[in-house]
């Protein structure tokens, strides 16, 4: 059995005692939770109850990981006005986290839709749209790390992937995860949702992608060199998390099947 299946496994023990924290701490009664999804830190729980639904996410606690799970509660919350972003639950002490067993738990209300599991370039376009908007943003009251590079720097979600947005009946409904948000270059984000998009679309070129996302966000001053090292810095980042977390795929037939198929695109960037 793989460490994640293992994991999961011990989740679905866990369930009554999650529940009972989350009724104990939130006043939410729980009628129905289970396991909906896990990365390599995070673990979602849909919450169904009488009066509404929710997602329920649990961290390993450690002090950045803390500091991100802040800093995306802060801004989900005050962009919700002009983004369909998720809002947050208080805890009874007014707290937007909650420690317990050397994790971190935080509840926000769930917002219908589902991960785009396949891209097609009109999802594409929305998602561009979306971030020439998170990019007029202003954003005061947290303070946000500077890419070092940035002459001009403007408000990056940071990590605008399909994993990170919602669809529902072929529209972004949800804009979810600013933990990895920061000040920088535009062409980080868009090297970022552009590659990650990529990764789903069928016999396109990643040329194509780029053009179309730049004739979409529409201004002329980002740098296309700029913005095809950020993509390639990207891909190498995630082929050694591939690398690195070889041991939580439930078989070694799909990490490798993971690793070739990022690997193969790292290599057909790199002939661009």
């Amino acid at each position: 059995m793989s460490k994640k299946a293992e994991y999961i496994k011990g989740l679905s023990k866990y369930h009554k005692a999650l529940e009972n924290l989350i009724e104990q701490n939130y006043g939410i009664k729980t009628d129905f939770l289970d396991i909906m999804g896990w990365g390599y830190t995070t673990t979602a729980f849909y919450l169904k109850t009488k009066a509404k639904d929710y997602i329920a996410r649990v961290s390993a606690f450690s002090p950045e990981k803390d500091k991100s799970i802040k800093k995306e509660i802060f801004l989900s919350n005050k962009l919700h006005k002009v983004l369909p972003t998720v809002t947050y639950v208080a805890n009874k002490s007014g707290s937007d986290v909650t420690y317990f067993d050397n994790s971190i738990l935080r509840i926000s209300e769930h917002v219908q839709g589902l991960l785009p599991f396949s891209m097609d370039f009109d999802i594409f376009t929305q998602a561009i749209l979306f971030l020439k908007l998170i990019h007029s943003q202003k954003v005061a009251g947290f303070p946000l790390e500077t890419y070092t590079t940035t002459k001009n720097p403007v408000f990056l979600h940071g990590d605008l992937t399909p994993s990170n947005f919602l669809v529902s009946y072929g529209k972004i409904c949800g804009i979810l995860d600013f933990e990895m948000a920061m000040l920088g270059p535009a062409e980080w984000d868009l090297s970022r949702t552009s590659v990650f998009c990529w990764f789903r679309m069928d016999n396109v070129r990643f040329d194509k992608v780029v053009a179309h996302a730049l004739a979409v966000y529409n201004k002329p001053d980002i740098n296309f060199k700029l913005l095809f090292e950020l993509s390639k810095k990207h891909l190498i980042t995630h082929l050694e998390n591939i690398e690195k977390h070889k041991n939580t795929y439930h078989t070694l037939q799909e990490w490798k099947t993971d690793y070739s198929f990022t690997y193969n695109k790292l290599q057909e960037l790199s002939t661009l």
